[in-house]
């Protein structure tokens, strides 16, 4: 189960920034498998970027989350949109999956 709840650079700024994504789903087991959930993640603006938010590993405290990294060359308002796109896209496909 998952809600994906994004949290974008309050002020962001020429120069490196990110946007920073959590499942919120209350009744999620997923604390451990980021890794498995690609999430592509679009930054609109005076400037639009776009890429695959990257999985960190989970710490004693913290469930695992997702980052997504970008540049801005020019100062202003942006939005954010994040879509969950393959649930474990790296699985090694075989004949026996047919």
């Amino acid at each position: 189960k998952v809600i994906l709840a994004a949290t974008p650079p309050e002020h962001p700024t020429v120069g490196q920034n990110a946007v920073v994504i959590h499942n919120v789903h209350p009744e999620s087991e997923m604390r451990n498998d980021c890794n498995l959930f690609t999430i592509w993640v679009r930054v609109r603006g005076p400037e639009i970027m776009a890429g695959s938010a990257q999985a960190v590993e989970a710490t004693n405290e913290e469930s695992c989350y997702w980052k997504f990294n970008f540049e801005l060359q020019v100062e202003g308002r942006y939005g954010v949109d994040a879509k969950g796109f393959i649930w474990n896209g790296g699985v090694e496909h075989t004949d026996k999956m047919k």
